[in-house]
Protein backbone atom coordinates (compact mmCIF):
# COMPACT_ATOMS: atom_id res chain seq x y z
CA UNK A 1 0.00 0.00 0.00
CA UNK A 2 3.11 2.27 0.35
CA UNK A 3 4.37 4.61 -2.80
CA UNK A 4 6.50 2.83 -5.40
CA UNK A 5 9.33 5.30 -5.73
CA UNK A 6 12.64 4.49 -8.13
CA UNK A 7 15.96 4.71 -6.77
CA UNK A 8 16.93 6.41 -4.09
CA UNK A 9 14.04 7.10 -2.62
CA UNK A 10 12.95 3.05 -2.85
CA UNK A 11 16.05 1.92 -0.47
CA UNK A 12 14.66 4.76 1.90
CA UNK A 13 11.55 2.78 2.09
CA UNK A 14 12.72 -0.57 2.02
CA UNK A 15 14.90 0.91 5.07
CA UNK A 16 11.77 2.36 6.93
CA UNK A 17 10.00 -1.18 5.96
CA UNK A 18 13.16 -3.15 7.64
CA UNK A 19 13.02 -1.72 10.52
CA UNK A 20 9.55 -1.73 11.44
CA UNK A 21 9.97 -5.52 10.47
CA UNK A 22 12.79 -6.18 12.44
CA UNK A 23 11.42 -6.04 16.20
CA UNK A 24 8.40 -7.56 14.73
CA UNK A 25 10.62 -10.67 13.40
CA UNK A 26 12.24 -11.10 17.02
CA UNK A 27 9.30 -11.49 18.84
CA UNK A 28 9.42 -7.52 20.56
CA UNK A 29 6.28 -5.36 20.22
CA UNK A 30 6.21 -2.07 18.73
CA UNK A 31 4.79 0.89 20.69
CA UNK A 32 1.04 1.73 19.91
CA UNK A 33 0.96 4.17 17.11
CA UNK A 34 3.58 2.68 15.40
CA UNK A 35 3.75 2.93 11.36
CA UNK A 36 3.43 0.25 9.91
CA UNK A 37 2.02 0.50 6.32
CA UNK A 38 0.72 3.32 4.28
CA UNK A 39 -1.42 4.83 1.16
CA UNK A 40 -1.13 7.49 -1.10
CA UNK A 41 -4.05 9.82 -2.28
CA UNK A 42 -3.60 12.21 -4.63
CA UNK A 43 -4.13 12.49 -8.49
CA UNK A 44 -1.63 9.32 -9.20
CA UNK A 45 -2.24 7.46 -6.14
CA UNK A 46 -5.07 6.19 -3.77
CA UNK A 47 -7.99 6.02 -6.82
CA UNK A 48 -9.19 9.47 -6.13
CA UNK A 49 -9.51 10.44 -9.39
CA UNK A 50 -9.81 14.17 -9.10
CA UNK A 51 -12.02 16.38 -11.42
CA UNK A 52 -10.37 18.10 -14.57
CA UNK A 53 -10.53 21.02 -12.34
CA UNK A 54 -7.46 23.51 -11.05
CA UNK A 55 -6.65 22.20 -7.06
CA UNK A 56 -4.57 24.26 -4.63
CA UNK A 57 -3.51 23.02 -1.59
CA UNK A 58 -5.18 19.29 -0.82
CA UNK A 59 -4.58 18.39 2.71
CA UNK A 60 -4.76 22.13 3.96
CA UNK A 61 -7.23 19.96 6.27
CA UNK A 62 -8.85 17.27 7.65
CA UNK A 63 -11.23 15.82 9.75
CA UNK A 64 -13.12 13.01 11.01
CA UNK A 65 -16.53 12.95 9.99
CA UNK A 66 -18.59 9.49 11.09
CA UNK A 67 -19.52 6.46 9.56
CA UNK A 68 -22.37 8.40 6.58
CA UNK A 69 -23.05 5.21 4.45
CA UNK A 70 -23.38 3.19 7.29
CA UNK A 71 -21.35 0.29 6.05
CA UNK A 72 -18.81 0.44 10.03
CA UNK A 73 -16.09 2.74 8.60
CA UNK A 74 -15.97 6.40 9.38
CA UNK A 75 -15.36 8.43 6.46
CA UNK A 76 -12.98 11.66 6.37
CA UNK A 77 -13.35 15.44 5.31
CA UNK A 78 -10.12 16.95 3.48
CA UNK A 79 -9.86 20.51 2.36
CA UNK A 80 -8.19 22.30 -0.15
CA UNK A 81 -8.28 25.83 -0.26
CA UNK A 82 -8.53 27.07 -3.40
CA UNK A 83 -8.26 26.79 -7.41
CA UNK A 84 -6.61 28.79 -9.56
CA UNK A 85 -9.46 29.87 -12.22
CA UNK A 86 -9.19 33.49 -12.34
CA UNK A 87 -10.97 35.39 -9.50
CA UNK A 88 -12.00 31.87 -8.12
CA UNK A 89 -8.63 31.59 -6.90
CA UNK A 90 -10.02 32.01 -3.40
CA UNK A 91 -12.58 29.42 -3.99
CA UNK A 92 -12.37 26.42 -2.11
CA UNK A 93 -13.25 21.99 -1.92
CA UNK A 94 -14.14 20.17 0.56
CA UNK A 95 -13.80 16.42 -0.18
CA UNK A 96 -15.73 13.59 1.30
CA UNK A 97 -13.55 10.41 1.19
CA UNK A 98 -15.40 7.27 1.76
CA UNK A 99 -12.52 4.75 2.22
CA UNK A 100 -11.36 1.13 1.38
CA UNK A 101 -10.00 -0.87 3.96
CA UNK A 102 -6.58 -0.17 2.42
CA UNK A 103 -6.74 3.18 2.03
CA UNK A 104 -7.50 4.12 -1.26
CA UNK A 105 -10.49 5.83 -2.12
CA UNK A 106 -14.07 4.06 -3.12
CA UNK A 107 -15.89 7.06 -3.67
CA UNK A 108 -15.65 10.75 -3.17
CA UNK A 109 -18.15 13.41 -3.27
CA UNK A 110 -16.82 17.24 -3.74
CA UNK A 111 -18.48 20.14 -1.99
CA UNK A 112 -17.14 23.40 -3.55
CA UNK A 113 -19.80 26.40 -4.30
CA UNK A 114 -22.44 25.41 -6.82
CA UNK A 115 -21.49 21.66 -6.80
CA UNK A 116 -23.10 18.53 -4.12
CA UNK A 117 -25.61 20.26 -2.96
CA UNK A 118 -23.83 23.53 -1.95
CA UNK A 119 -25.66 26.72 -3.58
CA UNK A 120 -23.42 29.48 -3.00
CA UNK A 121 -21.55 31.43 -5.66
CA UNK A 122 -17.79 31.80 -5.68
CA UNK A 123 -17.44 35.00 -4.19
CA UNK A 124 -19.78 34.32 -1.71
CA UNK A 125 -17.41 31.55 -0.12
CA UNK A 126 -13.92 33.36 -0.38
CA UNK A 127 -11.27 30.63 1.03
CA UNK A 128 -14.14 28.43 1.64
CA UNK A 129 -12.28 24.92 2.64
CA UNK A 130 -9.54 26.72 4.38
CA UNK A 131 -10.54 24.71 7.13
CA UNK A 132 -12.95 21.55 8.25
CA UNK A 133 -13.91 19.93 10.96
CA UNK A 134 -16.88 16.63 12.51
CA UNK A 135 -19.79 18.30 14.19
CA UNK A 136 -21.62 14.78 14.90
CA UNK A 137 -25.21 14.39 14.24
CA UNK A 138 -26.36 18.02 15.05
CA UNK A 139 -29.79 18.15 13.64
CA UNK A 140 -30.17 14.43 15.14
CA UNK A 141 -31.48 13.36 11.36
CA UNK A 142 -29.33 10.62 12.12
CA UNK A 143 -26.27 11.58 9.67
CA UNK A 144 -23.03 12.79 10.89
CA UNK A 145 -22.39 16.97 9.60
CA UNK A 146 -19.61 18.97 9.11
CA UNK A 147 -18.19 23.05 9.86
CA UNK A 148 -15.84 24.52 6.90
CA UNK A 149 -13.49 27.74 7.62
CA UNK A 150 -14.42 30.56 5.39
CA UNK A 151 -11.91 32.88 6.62
CA UNK A 152 -11.70 35.66 4.51
CA UNK A 153 -15.65 36.04 4.01
CA UNK A 154 -16.59 39.84 3.69
CA UNK A 155 -20.36 39.74 4.08
CA UNK A 156 -20.08 42.10 7.13
CA UNK A 157 -17.30 44.04 6.82
CA UNK A 158 -18.52 46.70 5.19
CA UNK A 159 -20.55 47.69 8.02
CA UNK A 160 -17.89 46.89 10.34
CA UNK A 161 -18.69 43.94 11.64
CA UNK A 162 -16.43 40.93 11.76
CA UNK A 163 -14.65 39.12 8.79
CA UNK A 164 -14.45 35.35 7.88
CA UNK A 165 -17.56 32.98 8.54
CA UNK A 166 -18.06 29.33 9.26
CA UNK A 167 -20.70 27.30 7.18
CA UNK A 168 -22.26 24.49 9.48
CA UNK A 169 -23.15 21.57 6.44
CA UNK A 170 -26.26 19.69 6.99
CA UNK A 171 -25.14 16.05 4.89
CA UNK A 172 -26.96 13.64 3.49
CA UNK A 173 -25.48 9.75 3.60
CA UNK A 174 -23.84 10.38 -0.03
CA UNK A 175 -22.07 13.24 1.46
CA UNK A 176 -23.89 15.80 -0.55
CA UNK A 177 -25.26 18.90 1.40
CA UNK A 178 -29.09 18.88 2.44
CA UNK A 179 -29.12 22.15 3.90
CA UNK A 180 -26.79 25.09 5.53
CA UNK A 181 -26.41 27.28 8.12
CA UNK A 182 -23.75 30.87 8.12
CA UNK A 183 -21.88 31.53 11.28
CA UNK A 184 -21.18 34.99 10.40
CA UNK A 185 -21.19 39.34 11.54
CA UNK A 186 -24.55 38.86 9.25
CA UNK A 187 -26.83 36.32 10.85
CA UNK A 188 -25.05 36.13 14.68
CA UNK A 189 -25.30 39.20 16.34
CA UNK A 190 -23.01 38.80 19.18
CA UNK A 191 -20.02 39.06 15.77
CA UNK A 192 -21.81 41.85 13.94
CA UNK A 193 -20.82 43.73 17.41
CA UNK A 194 -17.33 42.77 17.50
CA UNK A 195 -15.96 44.93 15.33
CA UNK A 196 -12.46 43.90 16.42
CA UNK A 197 -12.71 40.56 15.41
CA UNK A 198 -11.60 38.73 12.18
CA UNK A 199 -10.32 35.73 10.49
CA UNK A 200 -13.35 33.75 12.16
CA UNK A 201 -12.60 30.20 10.76
CA UNK A 202 -8.67 30.27 10.20
CA UNK A 203 -9.42 26.92 12.27
CA UNK A 204 -12.19 24.94 13.14
CA UNK A 205 -12.58 21.56 15.78
CA UNK A 206 -15.63 20.01 16.83
CA UNK A 207 -15.96 19.83 20.76
CA UNK A 208 -18.91 17.49 21.47
CA UNK A 209 -21.55 18.14 23.70
CA UNK A 210 -19.86 21.01 26.11
CA UNK A 211 -22.78 22.59 27.78
CA UNK A 212 -24.94 19.24 28.16
CA UNK A 213 -27.90 20.49 25.96
CA UNK A 214 -27.68 16.99 24.08
CA UNK A 215 -26.15 19.34 20.90
CA UNK A 216 -22.56 19.01 19.63
CA UNK A 217 -20.65 22.49 20.26
CA UNK A 218 -17.54 24.28 18.30
CA UNK A 219 -14.60 25.79 18.61
CA UNK A 220 -13.12 28.29 15.88
CA UNK A 221 -10.39 30.79 16.08
CA UNK A 222 -10.20 34.34 15.52
CA UNK A 223 -7.59 37.35 15.22
CA UNK A 224 -8.17 40.76 16.84
CA UNK A 225 -7.94 44.34 15.66
CA UNK A 226 -7.28 45.76 18.75
CA UNK A 227 -3.66 46.72 18.36
CA UNK A 228 -2.93 43.26 19.17
CA UNK A 229 0.36 41.96 17.77
CA UNK A 230 -0.60 39.56 14.62
CA UNK A 231 -4.28 40.88 14.46
CA UNK A 232 -3.72 43.09 11.80
CA UNK A 233 -1.73 40.24 9.73
CA UNK A 234 -4.91 37.78 10.15
CA UNK A 235 -3.12 35.85 12.50
CA UNK A 236 -5.08 34.15 15.27
CA UNK A 237 -5.00 35.62 18.58
CA UNK A 238 -8.25 33.96 20.17
CA UNK A 239 -9.98 30.64 20.37
CA UNK A 240 -13.95 31.18 20.81
CA UNK A 241 -16.28 28.33 21.80
CA UNK A 242 -19.72 28.56 19.81
CA UNK A 243 -22.46 27.04 21.69
CA UNK A 244 -24.49 25.30 18.69
CA UNK A 245 -29.00 25.08 17.97
CA UNK A 246 -29.78 22.01 16.04
CA UNK A 247 -30.08 24.52 13.38
CA UNK A 248 -26.55 24.98 13.63
CA UNK A 249 -27.55 28.79 14.54
CA UNK A 250 -25.27 29.89 17.98
CA UNK A 251 -26.80 30.11 21.19
CA UNK A 252 -23.88 31.96 22.96
CA UNK A 253 -20.05 32.32 23.06
CA UNK A 254 -17.07 31.90 25.09
CA UNK A 255 -13.75 33.87 24.31
CA UNK A 256 -10.62 32.08 25.12
CA UNK A 257 -8.09 34.80 24.68
CA UNK A 258 -4.42 33.14 24.29
CA UNK A 259 -3.27 35.38 27.66
CA UNK A 260 -5.20 32.96 29.70
CA UNK A 261 -2.42 30.28 28.25
CA UNK A 262 0.44 32.48 28.86
CA UNK A 263 0.59 33.12 24.96
CA UNK A 264 0.41 37.05 24.91
CA UNK A 265 0.52 38.16 21.06
CA UNK A 266 3.59 39.04 20.26
CA UNK A 267 5.42 40.61 16.43
CA UNK A 268 7.69 38.44 15.05
CA UNK A 269 11.07 38.99 16.21
CA UNK A 270 12.52 38.70 12.25
CA UNK A 271 10.44 41.87 11.69
CA UNK A 272 6.74 41.02 9.59
CA UNK A 273 9.17 40.10 6.51
CA UNK A 274 9.91 37.09 8.39
CA UNK A 275 8.51 34.88 10.63
CA UNK A 276 4.87 35.76 11.59
CA UNK A 277 3.81 36.76 14.59
CA UNK A 278 2.58 34.10 17.70
CA UNK A 279 0.09 31.67 15.81
CA UNK A 280 -2.02 31.10 19.04
CA UNK A 281 -4.91 28.82 17.83
CA UNK A 282 -3.49 28.28 14.56
CA UNK A 283 -4.92 24.33 14.93
CA UNK A 284 -7.79 23.32 17.04
CA UNK A 285 -8.83 19.64 18.13
CA UNK A 286 -11.65 18.46 20.42
CA UNK A 287 -10.46 15.29 22.53
CA UNK A 288 -13.36 14.40 24.14
CA UNK A 289 -13.55 13.86 27.64
CA UNK A 290 -9.76 13.62 28.74
CA UNK A 291 -10.38 13.56 32.24
CA UNK A 292 -13.35 11.90 32.48
CA UNK A 293 -15.18 14.51 34.36
CA UNK A 294 -17.72 14.30 31.72
CA UNK A 295 -17.06 17.62 29.79
CA UNK A 296 -15.07 17.41 26.51
CA UNK A 297 -11.68 18.85 26.32
CA UNK A 298 -9.52 20.49 23.68
CA UNK A 299 -6.18 20.88 22.12
CA UNK A 300 -5.11 24.08 21.19
CA UNK A 301 -1.68 24.45 18.38
CA UNK A 302 0.61 27.00 19.15
CA UNK A 303 3.05 26.56 15.97
CA UNK A 304 5.07 29.74 17.01
CA UNK A 305 5.03 30.04 20.53
CA UNK A 306 6.67 33.35 21.99
CA UNK A 307 7.02 31.11 25.84
CA UNK A 308 9.81 29.18 24.14
CA UNK A 309 11.92 32.86 24.30
CA UNK A 310 13.99 34.33 21.11
CA UNK A 311 14.59 32.24 18.14
CA UNK A 312 13.24 28.86 19.59
CA UNK A 313 9.89 30.22 19.59
CA UNK A 314 9.57 28.94 16.67
CA UNK A 315 9.34 25.07 17.82
CA UNK A 316 5.93 25.84 18.92
CA UNK A 317 3.63 24.00 21.49
CA UNK A 318 0.08 22.52 22.27
CA UNK A 319 -1.60 23.05 24.86
CA UNK A 320 -4.38 21.08 26.71
CA UNK A 321 -7.37 22.60 28.05
CA UNK A 322 -9.40 20.89 30.13
CA UNK A 323 -12.88 22.46 30.25
CA UNK A 324 -15.90 23.25 32.41
CA UNK A 325 -19.49 23.22 31.10
CA UNK A 326 -19.87 26.57 30.60
CA UNK A 327 -16.77 26.63 28.22
CA UNK A 328 -14.41 28.24 30.27
CA UNK A 329 -10.42 26.85 31.12
CA UNK A 330 -10.45 24.76 34.22
CA UNK A 331 -6.42 23.36 33.76
CA UNK A 332 -4.05 23.87 31.12
CA UNK A 333 -1.21 21.23 30.59
CA UNK A 334 1.13 22.87 27.64
CA UNK A 335 3.51 20.44 25.26
CA UNK A 336 6.23 21.51 23.63
CA UNK A 337 9.92 19.78 23.89
CA UNK A 338 11.33 19.30 27.29
CA UNK A 339 7.44 20.46 28.31
CA UNK A 340 4.94 18.39 29.20
CA UNK A 341 6.34 14.82 29.31
CA UNK A 342 7.53 15.38 25.52
CA UNK A 343 10.93 15.43 24.34
CA UNK A 344 12.21 15.86 20.37
CA UNK A 345 15.15 13.82 19.96
CA UNK A 346 16.45 16.90 18.46
CA UNK A 347 16.77 18.81 21.97
CA UNK A 348 19.83 16.98 24.10
CA UNK A 349 19.41 18.01 28.13
CA UNK A 350 19.73 21.72 28.94
CA UNK A 351 19.95 22.67 25.54
CA UNK A 352 17.70 25.08 23.19
CA UNK A 353 14.93 23.26 21.54
CA UNK A 354 15.41 23.08 17.51
CA UNK A 355 14.20 25.95 15.34
CA UNK A 356 11.29 25.87 12.79
CA UNK A 357 9.24 22.89 13.88
CA UNK A 358 6.35 24.45 13.91
CA UNK A 359 5.15 21.79 16.30
CA UNK A 360 1.20 22.20 16.47
CA UNK A 361 0.57 22.86 12.82
CA UNK A 362 -1.49 19.89 12.96
CA UNK A 363 -3.55 18.45 15.65
CA UNK A 364 -5.46 15.12 14.93
CA UNK A 365 -7.73 13.51 17.88
CA UNK A 366 -7.19 9.53 17.88
CA UNK A 367 -9.19 7.80 20.63
CA UNK A 368 -7.43 5.68 22.80
CA UNK A 369 -4.48 4.18 20.73
CA UNK A 370 -3.03 2.33 23.63
CA UNK A 371 -6.27 1.00 25.90
CA UNK A 372 -5.47 2.75 28.88
CA UNK A 373 -9.38 4.59 28.35
CA UNK A 374 -7.41 8.20 27.99
CA UNK A 375 -7.59 9.98 24.19
CA UNK A 376 -4.66 10.34 22.66
CA UNK A 377 -3.24 12.67 19.86
CA UNK A 378 -1.16 13.12 16.87
CA UNK A 379 0.55 16.50 16.37
CA UNK A 380 1.80 17.63 12.93
CA UNK A 381 5.10 19.49 13.19
CA UNK A 382 5.70 21.17 9.51
CA UNK A 383 9.45 22.00 9.84
CA UNK A 384 11.58 24.53 8.44
CA UNK A 385 10.84 24.09 4.17
CA UNK A 386 8.33 22.40 4.77
CA UNK A 387 9.78 19.11 5.86
CA UNK A 388 7.63 17.54 7.89
CA UNK A 389 6.47 15.06 10.17
CA UNK A 390 4.07 13.45 12.78
CA UNK A 391 4.06 12.80 16.81
CA UNK A 392 1.74 10.01 17.94
CA UNK A 393 1.64 11.29 21.45
CA UNK A 394 -0.50 8.54 24.38
CA UNK A 395 -1.72 11.21 27.18
CA UNK A 396 -2.33 11.45 30.48
CA UNK A 397 -5.90 12.10 32.01
CA UNK A 398 -4.24 15.93 32.56
CA UNK A 399 -3.16 15.82 29.66
CA UNK A 400 0.82 15.38 29.93
CA UNK A 401 2.81 13.08 27.29
CA UNK A 402 3.39 9.41 28.95
CA UNK A 403 4.56 7.81 25.60
CA UNK A 404 5.63 9.19 22.14
CA UNK A 405 6.09 7.67 18.16
CA UNK A 406 7.51 9.95 16.14
CA UNK A 407 6.81 9.24 12.09
CA UNK A 408 8.91 11.56 9.34
CA UNK A 409 7.85 12.45 5.94
CA UNK A 410 10.57 10.50 4.42
CA UNK A 411 9.40 7.46 5.49
CA UNK A 412 5.92 7.33 4.58
CA UNK A 413 7.10 9.28 1.31
CA UNK A 414 10.04 10.10 0.27
CA UNK A 415 10.63 13.26 -1.66
CA UNK A 416 12.89 15.79 -2.81
CA UNK A 417 10.86 18.94 -1.23
CA UNK A 418 9.41 19.97 1.66
CA UNK A 419 5.68 18.91 1.34
CA UNK A 420 4.58 20.58 4.14
CA UNK A 421 3.26 16.49 5.94
CA UNK A 422 1.52 17.12 9.22
CA UNK A 423 -0.27 20.30 8.27
CA UNK A 424 -4.04 18.36 8.73
CA UNK A 425 -4.27 15.32 10.54
CA UNK A 426 -7.76 13.25 11.11
CA UNK A 427 -8.39 9.23 12.14
CA UNK A 428 -10.91 7.42 10.29
CA UNK A 429 -10.81 4.93 13.31
CA UNK A 430 -9.27 1.03 12.69
CA UNK A 431 -9.63 1.15 8.79
CA UNK A 432 -8.10 -2.51 8.20
CA UNK A 433 -9.06 -3.86 11.78
CA UNK A 434 -6.29 -5.35 12.62
CA UNK A 435 -7.08 -3.38 16.34
CA UNK A 436 -4.95 -0.19 15.49
CA UNK A 437 -6.48 3.30 15.02
CA UNK A 438 -5.74 4.49 11.67
CA UNK A 439 -4.58 8.35 10.71
CA UNK A 440 -4.55 9.98 7.83
CA UNK A 441 -1.77 12.87 7.28
CA UNK A 442 -2.74 15.97 5.15
CA UNK A 443 0.90 17.06 2.52
CA UNK A 444 -1.00 20.32 1.10
CA UNK A 445 2.53 21.39 -0.73
CA UNK A 446 2.93 17.52 -2.26
CA UNK A 447 3.28 17.99 -5.76
CA UNK A 448 3.32 13.85 -6.65
CA UNK A 449 2.36 14.27 -10.10
CA UNK A 450 3.36 17.08 -11.33
CA UNK A 451 4.54 18.07 -14.66
CA UNK A 452 3.82 20.48 -17.28
CA UNK A 453 0.14 21.21 -17.37
CA UNK A 454 -0.52 19.64 -14.10
CA UNK A 455 -3.18 21.71 -12.35
CA UNK A 456 -3.12 19.31 -8.87
CA UNK A 457 -0.94 20.17 -5.95
CA UNK A 458 -1.08 18.39 -2.16
CA UNK A 459 -1.94 14.95 -0.60
CA UNK A 460 -2.82 12.78 1.72
CA UNK A 461 -1.78 9.93 3.30
CA UNK A 462 -3.63 7.07 5.11
CA UNK A 463 -1.21 5.89 7.81
CA UNK A 464 -1.72 2.53 9.24
CA UNK A 465 -0.91 2.46 12.94
CA UNK A 466 0.11 -0.21 15.32
CA UNK A 467 -2.75 -1.02 18.16
CA UNK A 468 -2.10 -2.00 21.66
CA UNK A 469 -0.52 -5.60 22.91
Amino acid sequence: MSRHLPCPSTFIAVLAAALIAAPLAHGLQLPPGSLLDSQAIDDVEGALHPPAIPVVAFGTDAAHVGDLNGDGRSEVAVASWGDVDGFSVFRGQVWILFLATDGTVQRRTLITPGQAGLDLRPEEALHFGGAVTGLGDLNGDGVPDIAVGSQTDTDAVQSGGAGGAVWILFLRRDGTVKSRHKISASTTPFLAQAKRITRIGHAVGGLGDVNGDGHGDLVVSASRLDGTPGGGFGVPTDAMILFLRPDGSVLRRRILPGSIFGVAAVDSPFGTGGLSPTRFADALEGLGDLDGDGTPDLAIGVPVDPNLGGASLAYGAVYIARLRPNGSVKAINKISTGVGGFLDPASSIGAAPPVFRFFGDGLGALGDIDGDGTADLAVGSTGLGGFGRVWVLRLSPQGAVIGQVEIDQFITAPTVGGTRFGSSLASPGDLDGDGGIDLLVGAPSDAPGTQEGDAFLGAAHVLFLSGSP
